[in-house]
């Protein structure tokens, strides 16, 4: 792994980010009062001491530790601290994956904010996510509406704020993950783009000057499902469904019942899902349909359909 770099202040996710580690694509910022903090510890006693033979993780309401085989050991504590073990071999690239991704994730939940999976753009003043189990082409779907003048909130995790009442996605950072496949459909050619680690067709694609600054707030939710139709088929969602969508797209969903959080996620969910109008989209899994659901997404925010 290389050597990390001076500490530096950076701003995403709606919070003040102090880090030991950096932060490749995160805004760099300058400001007096920090509520993260990244650092550099050896977690190696601590989890030996903690995790039983052959887990991976150890789950806990306020301090939440994993360890991912080729790359580290992580640690996340109270919402305000991410403490990562490199393992010697691993690169800087794979390290920033998991502090900006897993460990971003717990962190937003242990502050009772709500993490999406997906893609939020800016939408005629709104924030809309697009969401979908991986693969379903929601940052494909994201540049197309890009490439129609929508603008970049967060892409894979959607930190959903509650200031008041309304919900608000609040901005991640300058960056997206798109496929090569989905490079060459736009015709945005890949030679200078960063690979996705582990996945060497994926690439992480800058997008500063189609980058929303500011909160805002949500206005719709969209679900990208792959399916055998030849067509596109959509369906609005409501109700008990509408639960059991965002429960699925919840970012690591899989630590909320471990870590006692399912009252929070719960109430969290219903809040959503009372703000925004739901939909589901399937479309066919062998035909580049991007352009043609940015285009109903962008016709239904703005009362169309």
């Amino acid at each position: 792994m290389e050597k990390t770099l001076q500490k530096i202040a950076y701003q995403a996710f709606g919070l003040n980010i102090f880090s030991s580690f950096p932060l490749k694509g995160m805004k760099e910022a300058a400001f007096d009062m920090m509520d993260v903090f990244i650092e550099r510890k050896d977690l190696a006693a601590e989890w030996e001491e903690k995790a039983a033979p052959g887990t991976h993780f150890v789950f806990d309401p306020v301090r939440v530790l994993f360890k991912i085989d080729d790359a580290g050991i992580f640690a996340v504590e109270r919402g305000v601290l991410i403490e990562f073990h490199p393992f010697i071999s691993t690169s800087e690239s794979k390290i920033r994956l998991y502090l900006m991704g897993s460990c971003m994730g717990i962190l937003l939940m242990q502050r009772n904010i709500l993490p999406m999976h997906g893609s939020a753009l800016n939408i005629y003043g709104k924030a809309v996510i697009i969401t979908g189990d991986s693969g379903a082409g929601k940052s494909t779907t994201a540049a197309a509406l890009m490439k129609k003048g929508c603008r970049l909130i967060s892409d894979d995790v959607i930190p959903v704020h509650w200031e008041t009442e309304t919900p608000k996605i609040f901005p991640a950072y300058p960056q997206q993950k798109l496929w090569k496949k989905s490079l060459d459909a736009f015709g945005i050619k890949d030679n200078n783009f960063e690979p996705v680690i582990e996945r060497e067709e994926k690439f992480n694609v800058p997008v500063v000057d189609q980058f929303e600054n500011k909160p805002l707030p949500v206005g719709g939710i969209f679900e990208l499902i792959c399916s055998d139709n030849k067509n596109i088929n959509v369906t609005r969602i409501s109700g008990l469904s509408g639960i059991e969508l965002l429960y699925k797209n919840t970012y690591r969903n899989f630590f909320i019942a471990p870590c006692g959080w399912e009252e929070w996620h719960f109430q969290a969910m219903v809040k959503l899902a009372a703000a925004a109008d739901i939909h589901s989209i399937q479309r066919p899994k062998e035909t580049f349909t991007a352009e043609e659901i940015a285009s109903y997404i962008l016709r239904e925010m703005k009362g169309e359909s």
